[in-house]
């Protein structure tokens, strides 16, 4: 198994936070890894949110073509 990439730390945590809890496949995980560190996130949370962030700006444009 390769090694898990390391995530920079946040100092403080944002006020404007909800903690939401979700169980996934360890697969899903991995693949959060393997991007969100080496793309300098500072943690699993911010590159969950991020990939969250950019999938709904997608659907959004998709549903802006459609009309």
């Amino acid at each position: 198994m390769p090694a898990k990439p390391e995530y920079r730390r946040l100092q403080r945590q944002p006020r404007n936070v909800v903690r939401v809890v979700a169980a996934l496949p360890s697969q899903v995980v991995a693949a959060v890894d393997s991007w969100g560190a080496p793309a300098g996130l500072p943690s699993r949370t911010a590159a969950i949110a991020e990939l969250l962030s950019r999938g709904l700006a997608s659907v959004a444009e998709d549903q802006r073509k459609a009309g």
